[in-house]
C-alpha cells in the first residue's frame, strides 16, 4: 500500500515540474504564434534573458545568431522570452539583430511555470527545448560571461550529425 501511495505522489511532482507552454502567444511585434503548429514542424528552443539590459544575454543571442546555419540543420527555431519594458525589449532585438520572435513575460506568467523568476523584473537566464506537445524536453539553466548555452545546445541536439 505504501508503494502505491509513493508512486502517485511522485507522478504528481513530475507533472508539476513539466508544465505546458501556452498554446498561442503573441510576439512583441503583434504576431500570433500558434505554438502547437510550430512545435510539430520545428524543434522549438526558448531562450530566456535576465533583462533587456543584460550584456551576457545579448552576447548569447549574438553567439546563437552566428551559428544559425548549424542550428538550421537540426530544424531548430527560437523564441526569446524577456522581462521588462516593451521598448527595452525591442531595443535588445534591434541591437542583437536576432531574427526570431521576442515575447514579453508580462506578469511573469510563462517564466513562473518553469521556475525561472530570479527577482524583481528579472528572469533566470536559460535555454529550453519544447516537445511537440509543448511540455519541456530539456533545459539548461544559467549563463555567465564564461559559460554560454550555445555549445551545450549544439552538443545536446547533435546538429553536426543530422542528415
Amino acid at each position: 500500500m505504501r508503494f502505491y501511495f509513493l508512486s502517485i505522489a511522485i507522478t504528481c511532482i513530475v507533472a508539476q515540474e513539466n508544465p505546458v507552454f501556452p498554446h498561442e502567444i503573441v510576439s512583441l511585434s503583434g504576431e500570433l504564434i500558434p505554438m502547437e503548429k510550430l512545435a510539430k514542424n520545428k524543434i522549438v528552443c526558448v531562450i530566456t534573458v535576465k533583462s533587456a539590459q543584460c550584456p551576457v544575454c545579448r552576447e548569447q543571442l549574438v553567439r546563437i545568431k552566428k551559428k544559425l546555419h548549424e542550428f538550421s540543420t537540426c530544424n531548430l527555431t527560437f523564441l526569446v522570452l524577456a522581462p521588462g519594458d516593451h521598448g527595452d525589449i525591442h531595443a535588445m532585438k534591434k541591437s542583437t539583430e536576432f531574427p526570431f520572435p521576442f515575447i514579453s513575460n508580462d506578469q511573469y506568467a510563462i517564466a513562473e511555470k518553469y521556475e525561472l523568476i530570479q527577482g524583481a523584473y528579472q528572469l533566470m537566464p536559460a535555454v529550453f527545448i519544447l516537445n511537440p506537445d509543448l511540455s519541456m524536453r530539456w533545459i539548461q539553466r544559467g549563463r555567465s560571461s564564461g559559460f554560454y548555452s550555445d555549445k551545450i545546445l549544439i552538443d545536446y541536439l547533435d546538429c553536426r550529425n543530422w542528415i
